[in-house]
């Protein structure tokens, strides 16, 4: 009895001294993904006075609301805005599409030609086309300067169709079986059957394509030449460069008091493109963990 109670006790001990690493390291990498935010944050709150002494900074004494004034008085922004809104939710309707119909025809291992099928698309994963080609492409369809030219370019992510694929094998086939013998159509399996008892794969894969649209700014800056279509992200590109070349000319004139508040709009800026999406992502939270984890069991 007594050796038992010690090696209870040691144990207890041991686990005791374990959760206390464990939450110590959890807390560690918690707060190094926390504070880059809570600096630009504050950054943005800052008047340019208080940042040009220097100092710490995530604890600021005065507050001024002077960046994102100019960002919000900037009509750009709102129309930038609403194109970055277009892309995203349009992009990833067309994406949840191609992707679905893709990774549920590529579940069905029976089909014939299907290991042609898909070392053709992992095929793509590793050798692309090029930019010069796509843009040759969208050229000859008339695509340019159109939101489709940016949705269709990469309408399917080989990666997310794999997860996705893997999702729909680890379905019992027992379900399709039963509602074909019963009369269903394949489409209706699919839409009817499938589709909703998928719900966690189908919430991540649509997070990962809504958050690539939201914070793509290379595809729109090649494809979109008119202003009025630049997204959130080109219009952050255009204040990053132009605010470190006014800071930048400030400074060789020795009239950096009087120059914009480089630092602050750039932080306001970000702070300003991130907010939409991280207002959605509490909300498929739920479903993400549970997502990636089923659709990475069975290849």
């Amino acid at each position: 009895m007594t050796s038992n109670y010690k090696r209870g006790k040691l144990s207890r001990g041991r686990l005791s001294l374990f959760n206390i690493i464990n939450c110590t390291m959890l807390f560690i990498f918690a707060l190094s993904a926390i504070y880059p935010f809570m600096y630009i944050l504050t950054i943005s709150l800052l008047p340019l006075e208080d940042y040009l002494k220097g100092g710490p900074f995530l604890f600021p004494k005065n507050v001024s609301f002077e960046a994102y004034k100019q960002i919000f008085t900037n009509g750009s922004i709102f129309v930038s805005f609403r194109s970055s809104v277009i892309i995203t939710v349009f992009g990833t309707a067309v994406n949840m599409f191609l992707t679905t119909l893709c990774a549920y025809g590529l579940s069905k291992t029976k089909l014939k030609g299907y290991k042609i099928f898909i070392n053709m698309i992992v095929f793509t994963m590793y050798f692309q086309g090029g930019l010069i080609p796509s843009y040759m492409l969208m050229r000859s369809l008339k695509l340019i300067d159109s939101y489709w030219a940016v949705i269709l370019t990469g309408g399917i992510s080989t990666y997310n169709m794999l997860v996705m694929r893997s999702f729909f094998l680890n379905i019992p086939s027992s379900l399709e079986e039963a509602a074909i013998i019963d009369g269903a159509t394949e489409p209706y399996v699919l839409f009817k059957i499938i589709l909703p008892i998928s719900l966690p794969v189908l919430a991540t894969i649509s997070l990962f394509y809504a958050v690539g649209h939201w914070n793509a700014y290379f595809t729109p800056m090649i494809y979109l030449n008119t202003r009025k279509k630049w997204p959130l992200q080109v219009i952050l590109r255009e204040i990053l460069f132009e605010t470190t070349e006014s800071m930048r000319i400030a400074g060789e004139t020795n009239e950096l008091m009087k120059s914009p508040i480089g630092p602050q709009l750039k932080m306001a800026t970000v702070i300003v493109t991130v907010i939409p999406i991280s207002i959605v992502y509490p909300f498929l939270q739920k479903y993400f963990v549970k997502g990636v984890l089923i659709g990475a069991i069975k290849a």
